[in-house]
């Protein structure tokens, strides 16, 4: 009896050895389970020894595009519609010296796990983490970016994503380039983001249509790229009088059908600027004072304003640069105010003139005609 009861603990010791999940080393050994996996559950189980929350993965320091349903960046083929609906428990792992989060949730439009306990102190990217993740809307206030440099497209078409990103450490991060564009539900408080090493904000709230946040803290000496930033960020209405321009280079289509902007841009250093076409396209609300833009580096403003309904400003003090193209359809449906063509360049209005009077018989032109 004694002898009897022994085997069975010993039948039970080498029963739980058996199953003892397998530890993934690397990258590639892990993709290959995490494929096995959602192909079929329980042959993984078997072959890895537990279920795929229960796997040791602390030695792997990759996880880019490890559930990416994705097939135009993942090229995931026939497994694209697994991830796609991917949606099991992995709050167990330890992914402490995981460095790379690129593209990890890309296109799982079903994922929406718990993430709270990942340690991500050792991450330094996580741009298009949640690209694409239509449903995840996780808490991730306890996540450690004080080592992530690039969070691009973290959030695009995170449709559903509206969690706390206040304790975010962005101080090392250089660009946020379309962060959260087309996250349609956003509107997170975002004046605890540290941007002073932040390059590049092109299309950053591009298409996040509730998002109206306070960016007044931003700090943006070091931002060389605004274009799309607000490009149909239709309820946008926030405070930017403190931003610092002075190294922006590119502002097309900046505030593009942002149709309820209306704010204070009149502190906007725009000496560096060289591109403005499509910057107020259809901003049927705006109509701030801009006098005081420095247009003289501008090459391009081509449809500036067209669209832009309420604007009514005295722009005569704009000085255009002799090299600068399609200056003319700037203001293509801009309202007939005479002090509105009067930063088109004069060699423009002469040449215009010339052709019209050989043509015709000489008529000054209404404004916006030309």
């Amino acid at each position: 009896m004694k002898f009897g009861g022994m085997f069975v603990v010993l039948l039970a010791v080498l029963g739980t050895s058996s199953v003892k999940a397998l530890a993934l080393k690397s990258r590639g050994e892990l993709k290959e389970a995490v494929n096995a996996w959602v192909r079929d559950p329980e042959e993984a189980r078997a072959t890895y020894g537990g279920a795929i929350g229960e796997w040791d993965v602390s030695e792997v320091d990759d996880m880019s595009e490890m559930f990416c349903g994705d097939d135009d960046w993942c090229s995931c083929g026939d497994l694209c519609e697994y991830f796609q609906a991917f949606d099991d428990d992995i709050s167990s792992w330890n992914v402490s010296t995981v460095t790379s989060m690129q593209r990890m949730f890309m296109g799982a439009s079903s994922f929406n796990g718990d993430l709270s306990s990942f340690n991500t102190s050792s991450v330094t990217t996580m741009a298009g983490m949640f690209s694409g993740a239509s449903s995840v809307n996780s808490n991730l206030s306890s996540f450690d970016t004080s080592s992530v440099t690039t969070m691009d497209s973290m959030f695009n078409r995170a449709s559903s994503f509206n969690g706390d990103l206040f304790s975010f450490n962005t101080s090392s991060v250089t660009t946020m380039k379309n962060m959260f564009s087309s996250a349609s539900a956003f509107n997170s408080d975002l004046s605890g983001f540290n941007t002073s090493s932040v390059r590049t904000m092109h299309g950053m709230f591009e298409s996040a249509s509730a998002f109206n946040g306070d960016l007044s803290g931003f700090d943006t000496s070091s931002v060389t790229s605004m274009a799309f930033m607000f490009f149909s960020a239709r309820l946008f209405n926030g405070g930017l009088s403190k931003f610092d321009t002075s190294s922006v280079t590119r502002m097309d289509s900046m505030f593009h059908s942002a149709s309820s902007f209306n704010g204070d841009l009149s502190n906007f250093d725009t000496s560096s600027v060289t591109t403005m076409w499509g910057m107020f396209y259809m901003a049927s609300s705006f109509n701030g004072d801009l006098s005081s833009f420095d247009t003289s580096s501008v090459m391009t403003m081509e449809n500036m304003f067209q669209g832009a309904s309420s604007l009514n400003q005295d722009l005569s003090a704009w000085q255009i640069s002799d090299g600068a193209t399609n200056i003319n359809d700037s203001c293509m449906t801009c309202p007939e105010d005479p002090l509105l063509s009067s930063f088109i360049s004069f060699s423009t209005i002469f040449l215009l003139i010339f052709i019209i009077g050989l043509l015709y018989t000489f008529e000054t032109p209404d404004s916006c005609d030309l």
